[in-house]
């Protein structure tokens, strides 16, 4: 017999008019979205269904955006019967993974991503900082391509994500990434780089970035959430160190 696991997606899947027909056929994928909409105080849904994308690419906007996507889409196959043995994400979609879970309300879990959202926006403001998925190149030749421009520009860009064998998303200054993007052009016919929308750049390796910053002001939020709610500090959350990637 199948044993099904449910996998909820991390930024950079979302788009205008999501979760709208969710919301349209069925009452509970509505109630979702209304609930995240009065436990923010404000219309996410709108922002979902109509834009404009250059708002919903905000970070800030975004990560509550998606998790309440999945949350919606959730409910509606739980509510059908649907089970699953397990529950993972993809980074924000984690966020998603401990809601479906039962271990945190839709609402504490939205509010809760939005301000991940706005300190990693804080820490690389909109415009300073870009992100590619690089598809078809070997992690090896990524990594020494993005070593090479950050030493000839002085500016940093790393493999941030080793998504899976030949994905590899790197992150960094924007020129930096763009100057990337031309090098892999240059050097192979078999590659794809797609811009990952809103998801801002980070550098696991310290350049020029101030995560470590962000970080610890997440944590704190964390913490102080926990208390408030009663969970301790039991909350689930991205790793000081940066080995645990945020997006």
């Amino acid at each position: 017999m199948a044993r099904i696991a449910a996998l909820f997606p991390g930024q950079g899947s979302q788009k205008v008019g999501m979760g709208h027909d969710l919301a349209d056929r069925w009452p509970t994928a509505a109630s979702v979205f209304a609930e995240i909409d009065s436990g923010l105080g404000a219309g996410l849904s709108e922002l979902c269904w109509n834009g404009p994308e250059e708002e919903l690419r905000l970070t800030t906007n975004t990560q509550p955006a998606l998790l309440a996507h999945s949350v919606a889409a959730w409910q509606v196959l739980a509510e059908s019967g649907f089970r699953a043995e397990a529950v993972a994400g993809h980074s924000l979609g984690e966020y998603s993974a401990v809601v479906a879970a039962g271990g945190l309300g839709a609402v504490d879990a939205a509010r809760t991503v939005r301000e991940r959202g706005r300190l990693m926006q804080q820490a690389v403001p909109v415009g300073e900082g870009a992100m590619a998925a690089v598809l078809g190149l070997d992690d090896e030749v990524v990594v020494g391509i993005c070593d090479e421009i950050s030493a000839a520009l002085g500016e940093a860009v790393v493999a941030a994500n080793f998504n899976s064998p030949g994905q590899v998303v790197i992150a960094g200054t924007a020129g930096a990434v763009d100057r990337a993007i031309e090098v892999y052009h240059e050097q192979s016919e078999h590659w794809q780089a797609l811009m990952a929308n809103a998801m801002q750049a980070r550098d696991r390796k310290g350049h020029d970035f101030s995560w470590t910053t962000a970080a610890d002001r997440y944590l704190t939020e964390l913490y102080a959430f926990g208390e408030r709610s009663g969970t301790g500090r039991q909350s689930t959350c991205d790793k000081k160190d940066g080995s645990g990637q945020a997006g």
